[in-house]
């Protein structure tokens, strides 16, 4: 998903997995499992925005890193991070997007996802999903923190393909400044000419 400095919908999902094109999350495998509604979901995040405690408005620099990947040893997992350089992306997220609750902000509008848990209070997240994309089930636990300056969240991935392994990220995320204005449009014509 491509979103630059333009206003476009922010979500954790999409700066977590975005130029990466790692799929986090199926139906549930236990119908006795307990799974969150949309509402249940948005209602805790309406409570952070409401405590003051969510994501604030303005330009955001993300950067992310390897934890550990299935069948890497620690050194060629350190090697892949070097590889893919310190590089923040950066998005914006609008006063109108950082006031409203939505229950894809961390899935993306793209995902057949269920959070089986999910805990967004006193400046930590903890969240259970299980997703599918593409024919990939894969059960993912964010856990970390958050505020409205800074946040710093492990994502955890297991499928089948993994084994026993999870892959896990870090994403670590800076509020850098208010967003950059929108491109100003110029005429096509020299000014004084109809």
């Amino acid at each position: 998903m491509k979103r630059g400095f333009g206003c476009g919908r922010v979500r954790l999902h999409s700066i977590i997995i975005g130029g990466i094109m790692l799929a986090s999350c199926g139906a549930p495998q236990d119908e006795a499992d307990r799974i969150l509604t949309e509402e249940e979901v948005e209602s805790r995040i309406d409570r952070a925005i409401a405590d003051g405690e969510f994501l604030a408005p303005g330009r955001w620099e993300t950067r992310i890193s390897f934890v550990s990947i299935p069948g890497l040893s620690a050194n060629m997992v350190e090697a892949r991070n070097r590889a893919m350089g310190n590089d923040a992306s950066a998005t914006c997220l609008a006063a109108e997007q950082a006031e409203r609750s939505d229950a894809r902000f961390i899935t993306g509008d793209d995902q057949d996802c269920t959070y089986r848990s999910f805990e967004l209070e006193g400046g930590r997240i903890d969240a259970r999903l299980t997703c599918s994309v593409q024919g990939l089930a894969m059960e993912t636990h964010l856990s970390g923190e958050y505020g409205p300056e800074r946040y710093a969240v492990d994502m955890e991935m297991r499928n089948d393909t993994f084994g026993e392994q999870a892959m896990t990220l870090r994403i670590e995320a800076n509020r850098a400044g208010d967003c950059f204005p929108a491109p100003v449009e110029t005429p096509d014509t020299p000014q004084g000419e109809g």
